[in-house]
């Protein structure tokens, strides 16, 4: 019978908390269904990480960790959607199309044929973050555009926007 040693030495679960463990180390931990928590350096059960099924992965900190470092994690996931959201507005121009309104806290993304909700709703993403990360992943496809929230509700109510009326491009009526 042949036997074999590991090229490196394997270490207890109390060596293995004091730094990050080789990846080795963390496919024997995933087998055996540990985790290792770089914030508290501890190694504890799978059912101690929150698990993000839309991501399909077991969260990198464990929940006790989570709940003290939540203004953090919270601030690094706002700059984070902050700068997603940029990028989909700067991909599609970065100013209304109808009303040419700058302001970034104003604009929104519309399906320029309409159905957006339909759309979103077969996607699995409800608006947001979800949508954005499509248009990225889906490399900005065409039938979008970016209009600020009042032209954007007035094309949904009443299926034209007053900007139009004022400069004469399309007759409501």
């Amino acid at each position: 019978m042949r036997t074999t040693t590991a090229p490196y030495p394997r270490k207890s679960l109390g060596e293995l908390a004091l730094e990050r463990p080789p990846a080795k180390e963390v496919r024997r931990l995933h087998r055996h269904g540990l985790k290792w928590c770089g914030t508290c350096k501890a190694v504890k059960l799978f059912s101690d990480y929150e698990y993000f099924a839309g991501l399909g992965r077991h969260s990198k900190l464990c929940k006790p960790c989570r709940v003290t470092n939540k203004s953090a994690i919270y601030g690094r996931w706002k700059v984070w959607r902050s700068k997603i959201r940029l990028e989909i507005l700067n991909a599609y121009g970065g100013l209304c199309a109808c009303c040419g309104e700058l302001r970034l806290e104003f604009l929104s993304v519309d399906h320029i044929a309409g159905g957006g909700n339909a759309h979103r709703r077969a996607l699995g993403c409800p608006s947001g973050l979800g949508f954005y990360l499509w248009l990225k992943r889906e490399n900005y496809p065409n039938g979008f555009r970016i209009l600020c929230h009042n032209c954007n509700m007035a094309r949904g109510f009443y299926g034209y926007c007053p900007h139009e009326r004022e400069v004469g491009m399309k007759d409501p009526f």
